[in-house]
């Protein structure tokens, strides 16, 4: 792109701490870890390199900011999904909601995104249907994403028999 004359940023989601402690974190054997670590580490130079190279970059909160923030020219410190107490719906308010949706007989829709890990929360996810289940509440329970946990989590959802809900 810079030598066609088009102008770009880099965006930036987790520092090299962050990369490695996501890795060593992981299930998986200690050569697999081991090669991971080091292809992260060769991955950060290339990164340093490039936000070096273009006019700017967006850092998806403090850790990546701090790691890069010497390297560009122009930086951008954002909080990607993250919210403030005050925009949250209150204890009460979700009440009300969730009364009307029984009241109605409609089932509760609730949505996962993102990358099947552990990290991410997948783990909680059956939990929460079976709670829901238990107790007796319509819902339908959507998950989007792919990962090391998506064929543990098609099991559990068959062995908790959420077919149909989940």
């Amino acid at each position: 792109l810079q030598k066609a004359g088009i102008a770009n940023i880099y965006c930036t989601e987790y520092s090299l701490k962050t990369r490695h402690q996501i890795i060593m974190a992981d299930a998986i054997s200690p050569p697999r870890k081991c090669r991971r670590l080091i292809w992260e580490i060769n991955q950060e130079r290339l990164i340093r390199k490039n936000i070096k190279r273009v006019p700017a970059v967006e850092c998806n909160g403090t850790p990546t900011y701090d790691a890069y923030r010497d390297l560009a020219n122009q930086i951008l410190l954002y909080f990607d999904t993250r919210l403030s107490k005050d925009l949250l719906i209150s204890g009460n308010a979700l009440q009300d909601k969730c009364r009307r949706l029984l009241d109605n007989n409609k089932p509760l829709q609730l949505t996962f995104s993102g990358r099947l890990t552990e990290m991410k929360g997948v783990k909680d996810l059956i939990p929460v249907a079976c709670a829901l289940q238990t107790r007796g509440i319509p819902y339908e329970l959507h998950i989007y994403g792919d990962g090391n946990l998506k064929a543990w989590l098609e099991k559990e959802i068959k062995a908790n028999a959420l077919e149909g809900r989940v």
